[in-house]
């Protein structure tokens, strides 16, 4: 396939452009000059807007992923990813972080409320030990499941004598 040399100039430039994009070395790609007329040249700039499109997709979920990261680090547990994009990838891990902090969650709101009712001297509550599979959030339930049966052991070897 030969092009004019006009052509090839353009064409080449648009590549350049693209490649310059998708390696982050640019935030646009500015293909304006192009003639509409050529066909090669409209179906680069279809595809330099296809990828500047999904590119700004990706950049809005990483966004959100890295706040909520922050946010989590911070001990926020309640913040969520609300966006989607085209790229399943990266709408699974937000879903996967969603999920993870959903679970972060429950599991700290019903280790505060057991936690609540031991203040009030009220030691009937467990925490559900098989919220983790394994780890310090399982090992910190278990922890608190035995000072709860070790308080309790003590009330009532107090309350014998």
């Amino acid at each position: 396939m030969f092009f004019k040399s006009n052509n090839t100039e353009n064409i080449i430039n648009a590549l350049d452009q693209i490649e310059e994009f998708v390696k982050g070395n640019t935030n646009s790609i500015e293909l304006d000059e192009l003639k509409k007329d050529d066909k090669i040249l409209k179906k680069i700039h279809s595809l330099a807007n296809l990828i500047a499109h999904k590119q700004e997709e990706d950049v809005t979920i990483y966004g959100e992923i890295m706040i909520c990261a922050e946010k989590l680090s911070d001990g926020f547990i309640d913040d969520r990813i609300t966006k989607t994009t085209s790229n399943a990838k990266l709408n699974y891990i937000a879903k996967t972080f969603n999920k993870m902090s959903n679970k972060l969650e429950e599991s700290l709101i019903e280790i505060d409320k057991v936690l609540d009712e031991y203040s009030k001297q009220n030691f009937l509550t467990s925490i559900n030990e098989d919220l983790f599979r394994g780890g310090e959030l399982k090992n910190l339930s278990i922890g608190v499941n035995y000072l709860k049966d070790e308080i309790t052991k003590n009330l009532m070897s107090t309350y014998r004598t």
